[in-house]
């Protein structure tokens, strides 16, 4: 698990509560996959969107571990902005 995860204190898991939705556009697929996350999670995916390999903790009580060379794209989108796309008719 330490490949995945760097062993310094920017780390170390902080709790928090709902931040908002990680959207994962896998290569090839034509639609989103959307895991609930925290605010501590966003900040894991910024700091290591430049690596190979992630791994991320969800709310959904997941981890997902990913080779970023799969991923098309990578969106965060926060409470607000998911509820104003609920309102509107876009669902998650």
């Amino acid at each position: 698990m330490n490949y995945f995860v760097k062993n310094d204190s920017t780390t170390i898991h902080s709790p928090g509560g709902f931040w908002g939705h990680l959207g994962i556009l896998v290569q090839g697929q034509p639609k989103y996959l959307w895991f609930p996350i925290t605010a501590y999670t966003r900040q894991l995916v910024y700091k290591n969107s430049t690596e190979k390999y992630m791994a991320i903790p969800c709310m959904d009580n997941s981890l997902l571990l990913i080779n970023c060379d799969k991923i098309e794209e990578l969106v965060l989108l926060d409470e607000p902005a998911a509820l104003l796309l609920t309102w509107i008719g876009t669902a998650l």
